[in-house]
């Protein structure tokens, strides 16, 4: 195994094995670990900064991670960066919206700098983090190489990111009107709150307990007898002695309520649509419904286990 470098290391393992323990086997988390220390040793190596390969938030990290060891792992992906590119987006866009009432410029060029933030300091270092993640976790014993493949590695994501810089500025100035239809401000708002969603749906369904718990409604209603009885058995071992029933009181509370405040929004969304067809208000329409969808299945699993509970 390959020697913990001081203090970064540790701190990951410690928050690494909180965030996978109840999800990941224990063999998983310490090839994890052990694959972890070899980028760090690597990194150390090359002269590499770990927040290069890490990024700032270390607690993202480790979920990214233990999160690419379950099923639909790109999607997880796919949502995380879209939800912090629009969330970079809109405070810029608001930014802007309010300069320009100060100070006028044309709008096309808030929307290009917006563009231009999003892809350079956002999509392209993330992609390029991986990357080097990829570099460090394999088995390059030239200290040279290792640093020079490194470089070249930055040197293209800086590339890229002028060539597109100078590509979006383009595509603004030709398509500017069809684009401003489409990322209006309100429009980017409600996709931020569409990628809001499902992000937070994904999270939440992909934790330990949920994955059981909504599994025993999905089994149901797919008439599934077997599968059913193993979910409600791996649901009920994994709360351990904590009393069932009032757990299930409690989680019926809040989604009949989360059922009302969606079902307004679905009606909201298809409301809008037929009066006048927006595509923002679409994707948060169909996130939406798909919430619905994922609350009732919830329901049935509530209704399911208080049975169960009740031949106890």
């Amino acid at each position: 195994m390959v020697q913990d470098t001081p203090v970064t290391d540790r701190d990951f393992a410690a928050l690494f094995r909180k965030e996978a323990g109840s999800i990941l086997t224990e063999q998983q988390i310490n090839d994890e670990i052990e694959r972890e220390q070899t980028r760090s040793a690597q990194a150390a190596r090359a002269g590499i900064a770990p927040n290069r390969f890490r990024g700032f938030n270390l607690q993202r990290y480790c979920k990214d991670i233990v999160r690419s060891h379950q099923p639909l792992s790109c999607l997880y992906l796919l949502l995380s960066d879209l939800t912090g590119a629009v969330s970079v987006l809109l405070p810029i866009c608001c930014l802007l919206w309010v300069v320009r009432r100060l100070i006028a410029f044309p709008l096309a060029v808030a929307y290009c700098v917006c563009a231009i933030v999003c892809v350079c300091f956002y999509g392209i270092p993330s992609i390029c983090r991986r990357r080097l993640r990829t570099l460090l976790s394999g088995s390059v014993s030239d200290t040279t190489t290792l640093r020079q493949k490194a470089g070249r590695l930055q040197l293209i994501s800086t590339v890229t990111a002028a060539i597109l810089s100078f590509l979006l500025f383009f595509v603004y100035q030709s398509y500017f009107q069809q684009i401003t239809k489409f990322a209006s401000l309100q429009n980017i708002f409600l996709w931020f709150v569409s990628m809001m969603f499902l992000s937070g749906v994904h999270n939440v369904l992909y934790e330990s307990h949920c994955i059981s718990f909504f599994a025993v409604g999905w089994y149901t209603v797919a008439h599934q007898k077997s599968r059913t009885a193993s979910a409600i058995r791996h649901y009920t071992e994994s709360r351990g002695n904590t009393p069932l029933r009032p757990h299930l009181v409690t989680i019926r509370i809040y989604l009949l309520i989360a059922m009302f405040i969606i079902c307004i929004l679905d009606f909201l969304c298809i409301r809008q649509c037929l009066m006048h067809f927006d595509y923002a208000v679409l994707t948060l329409g169909t996130v939406s419904t798909l919430c619905t969808l994922i609350g009732v299945i919830s329901l049935i699993s509530c209704i399911v286990l208080f049975r169960h509970c009740s031949k106890k």
